[in-house]
């Protein structure tokens, strides 16, 4: 089984939308999300320490959410 991390997963859904991270970023702080910066943010996926509520606050942007479901 292939799993994808958090940052993978954001990714591909930033492509298939056409925008990059730091356009993302941009378009939420100017929407008034508290996101912080590209280069915080950047450093935050490098180490693997996104924290759900930020992960959750851009998938709420991009229109998706997260789901947690029982096996």
């Amino acid at each position: 089984m292939f799993l994808m991390n958090i940052k993978e997963e954001i990714q591909v859904l930033l492509v298939r939308q056409g925008l990059s991270m730091r356009k993302l970023i941009n378009k939420m702080n100017e929407q008034g999300y508290d996101i912080g910066s590209i280069q915080n943010l950047t450093n935050k996926f490098s180490k693997n320490t996104v924290r759900f509520n930020e992960a959750e606050k851009m998938l709420d942007f991009l229109g998706y959410k997260f789901e947690i479901t029982q096996k």
